[in-house]
């Protein structure tokens, strides 16, 4: 039966976090932290771990190691070593130092931590959100962590802000984060990168694409479409505060997203770029339509221009759909303030003078002062209105709008005894007025946004238009030039005499007005003249052949007939010069 009960006991151990803590804890004579079980009925563990001691460790990392059922899981560190004016530290002092540091600052504490989350990592069922936020993790820790979430199915957001792990650090978490493909988020906001780490980023982005590619061209089989949403891998990457990325790192990134169609945000705020790494995104932007955040604010060294035309691509992109990854604000952790000694109800002011104690009504004033900050949010297109075309219409409307909100009377609350609920009314009213001005903003943004893609694709039909216009012209300009060498042609052949050729076996006695003459045709024996000149050539030709006949040289004729070059002359004589004999002979 003991058996059976301590089987029992496990699991329950396994499946109830508070349950197994507060066992532990009554083992070891202590007392459960109110930090670690504030959260467990939304099965979350947040705390700052600068405020558990090294003995308070052991429950909570024995309590984590099997458990099953926790969503959330972060471990938070803000302590920060106080520098001395001087500048000169002693041994004392460096001793003192580490006495004063919390426990999660060893090497030990940070490898047990790792070591239990890994565990965890391979039980767990339900953990999806695992943050470690400035806690110092060397490179034997995080090859605990790399194990656990290389064998993982349930974490989707891993954060490592302020670890400065490093490009080594990255290099071994992305190792296990490439064939993982449950992790969505990754932050690795002011973790010392440089553009080596950007690189590793890239890989995995190549990596993962790739493999996606193959799984979309299997489901895209059948006719099917596949689902590209579905697909699981990266989705956010979180780089900021790494200004030793610069340009070359933004570079890398910009071309391993040339070919992705999955990630969708892209934080690289304070990361030292420049216009000509900023220019790198552009033509990824207009390829590249599923990426609807790229965070490129705080980096001083890029144009307005440059950042103004980066903002509308992805407000094109964005279209009226609402984003899936908001805009973020990164804060950095802030060193804990040192507390003044409480002396019998007082405390010490700035000026040396003693102050009674504040009671519930301080506390609830700077309560609200720091709900006031909060509650004004961050609206991540003011940037784009800002660097739009229309930002000064925008900001002259909306400082009007605020006069009309301050002019207009606001119904005053009855007055109540307890200052809490004057606060709580004025909080509200502040929200209020906040949500409204946003959504205001919002409708005019995408208002903005409509009207611009209107005009856009009107200027692209006119351009077409115009450019086959143009064609048009240059094909007339060139059949008016044929047609023009054509007419000239046709005037200088009316111009030029045109004579028909004579047959060669035909007598000569035909002269050209025996054949048919064409229609317009000219020749230059029509001319009366030139008939007579011919003929009486012609006579005197004949004549002189008589001589040559009655005289002694005929021999000599003879003999130069038989060697004429020109046989058919002869041909063409003989019969002239019988017919001139038998005339002369008659």
């Amino acid at each position: 039966m003991t058996m059976i009960e301590t089987v029992r006991q496990r699991q329950k151990n396994s499946t109830d976090f508070a349950a197994c803590y507060d066992n532990l804890c009554a083992l070891q004579n202590s007392c459960p932290l109110g930090s670690i079980t504030a959260n467990l009925e939304e099965l979350t563990i947040d705390c700052n771990a600068d405020r558990i001691r090294h003995s308070d460790w052991t429950p909570i990392l024995n309590a984590l190691k099997i458990n099953k059922t926790l969503k959330f899981v972060s471990f938070r560190s803000y302590w920060q070593q106080t520098l001395y004016p001087d500048g000169d530290v002693s041994e004392q002092r460096l001793q003192a130092m580490r006495r004063k540091a919390p426990a999660i600052r060893s090497k030990d504490v940070t490898y047990r931590v790792c070591r239990t989350v890994k565990e965890c990592l391979y039980v767990t069922e339900s953990l999806n959100f695992l943050t470690f936020q400035g806690i110092p993790l060397r490179e034997r820790d995080l090859a605990c962590l790399a194990k656990g979430i290389s064998k993982n199915r349930t974490l989707q957001h891993l954060s490592l802000e302020f670890c400065q792990v490093g490009d080594s650090g990255v290099d071994i978490i992305c190792s296990a984060i490439k064939n993982n493909t449950s992790v969505i988020t990754v932050n690795f906001t002011g973790c010392s990168l440089s553009w080596k780490g950007a690189d590793t980023l890239a890989k995995v982005i190549r990596h993962q694409a790739t493999r996606r590619h193959s799984v979309a061209w299997q489901d895209s089989l059948r006719y099917r479409r596949p689902d590209l949403d579905r697909m699981p891998g990266l989705r956010r990457i979180t780089i900021c505060k790494n200004p030793l990325i610069n340009d070359h790192g933004a570079e890398l990134i910009a071309e391993a997203l040339k070919d992705d169609l999955w990630v969708k945000a892209l934080d690289m705020q304070q990361c030292g770029i420049t216009t000509e790494g900023a220019m790198a995104f552009q033509p990824v932007l207009k390829f590249n339509s599923t990426i609807t955040v790229l965070d490129l604010r705080l980096n001083p060294l890029i144009e307005r221009e440059v950042f103004g035309s980066l903002m509308e691509q992805l407000m094109i992109n964005t279209g009226e759909s609402e984003l899936e990854y908001p805009w973020i604000v990164i804060r950095e952790p802030k060193p804990g303030r040192i507390r003044p000694r409480k002396r019998g109800g007082t405390f010490k002011g700035k000026q040396g003078l003693t102050e009674p104690r504040k009671g519930r009504a301080g506390v609830s004033k700077n309560a609200s002062l720091i709900s006031k900050k909060s509650s004004a949010g961050f609206v991540p297109w003011r940037t784009a209105a800002r660097v739009g075309k229309n930002r000064h219409k925008l900001g002259k409307q909306m400082a009007q709008e605020n006069v009309k909100k301050t002019k207009t009377p606001v119904s005053k609350p009855q007055a109540t005894s307890s200052p809490l609920a004057s606060e709580e009314d004025e909080r509200a009213s502040s929200r209020t007025n906040m949500t409204e001005s946003s959504v205001d903003n919002r409708e005019k943004l995408k208002d903005i946004q409509f009207e611009m893609e209107m005009l856009k694709q009107r200027l692209e039909g006119e351009c077409r238009a115009r450019a086959t216009a143009d064609s048009r012209i240059l094909e007339l300009e060139v059949e008016n030039r044929r047609l023009h060498q054509e007419i000239r042609l046709l005037k200088t052949q009316q111009a030029l005499p045109t004579a028909q050729p004579i047959p060669a076996n035909d007598n000569l006695s035909k002269t050209a007005f025996d054949y048919p003459k064409k229609e317009g045709a000219r020749t230059i024996l029509e001319d009366d003249r030139v008939l007579e000149s011919i003929e009486a050539s012609f006579r005197q030709f004949h004549g002189f052949l008589d001589l040559l006949k009655g005289s002694r040289f005929s021999e000599l004729a003879h003999v130069l007939g038989e060697n004429n070059r020109f046989p058919e002359q002869d041909k063409r004589l003989s019969p002239i010069t019988e017919e001139s004999t038998g005339n002369t002979t008659q």
